[in-house]
């Protein structure tokens, strides 16, 4: 941990408010949520002053400039386990390409005693330097976060005017009478895909995952593909964290034997039009999966970030 004074404090929350805000406008499709980012400049403002042991914190700041800024914690991802994963980071792009970011991933693993545990962190796709830097130091894409407006992706879905094929239907999903049928389902799904950057958890971790997600809203409506009133697909909705009106995709999926027949584009419009009944004008998610990621131009989702690992 670093050590340093009071007008140090002051001016890292400053640049860090700065870095939240820019985090903010990535998650949320340009939008700034003052309430959160309020509480994430008090987190970050707490973990300096604190010296919190469990963060580690590595900073430079020249003649009132930021040159760079790592704050890091050790903890278990529901995804993605046992991780690092960074709370804040910047770089200038005048201290790119000079060993810094290898030094600090280095004195981080260190740190954390986290020599074969992965870090994972956001960036912001502008950030076309730090990536590539990343990148140089063996870190890889896990996935993107995407973001679009519900009335644009459901006007290409509406041209397209598909056809359910006989034997299919889709309805709500009841969690409370479905839902180890639901669970069951969205893990085969995600372990039958290869691309996506869940096909190596555990099931027992997604089951973990979703039915945290179920109790704590991220996972707040649910519709189901069936055929012949077996459920083979589904599409989970949400709202994303401190934005109600902002729609979130928390997932979809269908079995392997259901795919190419056009269903994920008829899940996506019923939760497209459950957004728009939601008054969610707005509407975000992440996948790494091929299907999805080929899908986003035509649905107009932008990839707003990369969630990095290595």
């Amino acid at each position: 941990m670093e050590e340093f004074a009071d007008t140090t404090i002051l001016t890292l929350v400053r640049h860090s408010e700065k870095i939240l805000k820019r985090e903010q406008k990535m998650l949320f499709a340009g939008r700034v949520l003052r309430e959160n980012l309020a509480a994430g400049t008090k987190e970050i403002r707490d973990i300096l002053r604190n010296r919190d042991k469990k963060y580690f914190v590595s900073f430079s700041v020249k003649r009132g400039k930021l040159r760079w800024l790592w704050i890091s914690s050790r903890i278990e991802s529901g995804f993605f386990g046992d991780i690092v994963y960074l709370k804040a980071f910047y770089i200038s792009r005048g201290e790119l390409g000079k060993g810094i970011l290898k030094r600090l991933i280095s004195n981080a693993r260190k740190y954390h005693k986290a020599g074969g545990v992965e870090i994972y962190l956001a960036l912001c796709l502008r950030d076309k330097g730090a990536i590539a830097e990343f990148r140089n130091n063996g870190f890889t894409a896990a996935l993107y976060g995407l973001a679009a407006r519900t009335a644009e992706s459901l006007g290409y879905l509406s041209k397209l005017n598909p056809n359910i094929p006989a034997g299919y239907k889709i309805k709500p999903i009841n969690f409370g009478k479905s839902l180890e049928e639901y669970l069951d389902l969205s893990v085969r799904a995600m372990k039958t895909d290869s691309t996506s950057a869940t096909y190596n958890a555990p099931a027992s971790r997604l089951k973990k995952t979703y039915r945290s997600n179920i109790r704590l809203g991220v996972r707040e409506k649910a519709f189901g593909l069936y055929f012949k009133d077996k459920l083979v697909g589904e599409i989970s909705l949400g709202k994303a964290k401190g934005a109600p009106d902002i729609g979130l995709i928390a997932g979809i999926g269908i079995l392997p034997e259901h795919r190419g027949k056009g269903l994920s584009k008829l899940l996506y419009r019923k939760g497209l039009e459950w957004f728009r009944d939601n008054t969610r004008k707005i509407y975000v998610g992440q996948s790494s999966t091929r299907g999805v990621l080929g899908q986003a131009g035509k649905l107009k989702r932008r990839r707003t970030y990369v969630l990095m690992k290595g």
